[in-house]
């Protein structure tokens, strides 16, 4: 089947008189990777105003230390202090996966509204489940220890969000 202009997911989801394979899986697959790329982005921006990318299972977070000042004379010396570095918080980098398969069989005989629908099911998953992860990290009190099993092996102290965790 010839397609003609600019496809898009909703344009997708129309298509229920053809198989995916009549229609062209590599029609479909620039559509679902073209929405997939815009879609990601879109996440990317709205989660910026909570956190942001790294790569690092540990950071240094700064401390709430004052050196004070004291009234001296002429002549008088504040006794020499340091403050502390911080404390290490920890970053679960947590691995979260979806598939979704199809046989050949199923291509011959699915409409790619089919295809699109399932596409669809994947990507509000991927939705939820960032939310429930932002959820956890706002809302529950208690910091918990993380074992990094992909990586490293190390125990990690993960903080909530600063307004749960007592620092100022």
């Amino acid at each position: 089947m010839a397609t003609n202009g600019v496809l898009s997911i909703n344009d997708l989801l129309q298509v229920k008189n053809a198989t995916a394979m009549q229609y062209g899986i590599d029609e479909i697959n620039k559509v679902v990777q073209a929405d997939l790329a815009y879609y990601n982005g879109f996440v990317n921006e709205s989660l910026s105003q909570f956190c942001f990318n790294t790569t690092d299972n540990t950071l240094l977070f700064g401390s709430n230390d004052k050196i004070a000042m004291i009234e001296a004379d002429e002549l008088g010396v504040a006794p020499t202090k340091k403050v502390s570095l911080g404390t290490s918080i920890g970053l679960p980098l947590k691995r979260f996966v979806s598939a979704i398969g199809w046989t050949n069989k199923y291509l011959e005989l699915a409409t790619p509204a089919e295809l699109i629908t399932n596409y669809l099911a994947a990507r509000i998953g991927y939705v939820d489940a960032i939310q429930k992860e932002m959820q956890k990290a706002m809302y529950y009190k208690t910091n918990q220890t993380f074992v990094d099993s992909l990586d490293t092996g190390l125990s990690l102290g993960v903080k909530r969000f600063l307004n749960n965790d007592g620092a100022i």
